[in-house]
C-alpha cells in the first residue's frame, strides 16, 4: 500500500487568529471592543456591551453596537454621554412682527423658531 504524506493543515483564518490587514498590508490586532474600552478603562468589559446595545459607543466616529465584532486594536473609540450632552445656546436678533414664543401660535403669525436651522433646533 502506497503512503502518502499529511496534507498541510489549513492555516487560521485572519478572524480566528484575531489578526486583520491594514491599508498598508501590515498585520493589526483585532479586538472585541470592550475588551479595548476595558483596557483603556472607559468601562468594564460588561458594561462595555451594555453602552454599546444603547448605540452610546463611536468606533472611528461611527455608532457601534456589535460587541462581537472585533475591531482594530488602535481604533478611536468613545462613549456618548446623552445625560450630560452640552446643548447649544442660540442668540437670535429677533426682528420686528415675529413671536418668539411657541406655545402661543396664532393664525398668521411668524415664530422665531422657524429662522433657526435643523441643526440648531435640536
Amino acid at each position: 500500500a502506497g503512503h502518502h504524506p499529511p496534507s498541510p493543515s489549513p492555516s487560521p483564518s485572519p478572524s480566528s487568529t484575531g489578526l486583520g490587514a491594514s491599508e498598508d498590508g501590515e498585520s493589526v490586532l483585532l479586538e472585541r471592543p470592550a475588551k479595548i474600552m476595558s483596557r483603556r478603562g472607559l468601562s468594564s468589559r460588561r458594561e462595555g456591551e451594555r453602552l454599546m446595545s444603547q448605540g452610546r459607543v463611536l468606533v472611528d466616529g461611527k455608532v457601534h453596537r456589535d460587541p462581537g465584532q472585533r475591531i482594530h486594536s488602535n481604533a478611536n473609540i468613545s462613549v456618548v454621554d446623552f445625560e450630560n450632552e452640552v446643548k447649544p445656546t442660540v442668540l437670535l436678533n429677533k426682528p420686528v412682527g415675529l413671536v418668539s414664543t411657541q406655545a402661543d401660535r396664532r393664525l398668521g403669525q411668524v415664530n422665531a423658531w422657524e429662522l433657526l436651522t435643523e441643526e440648531n433646533r435640536r
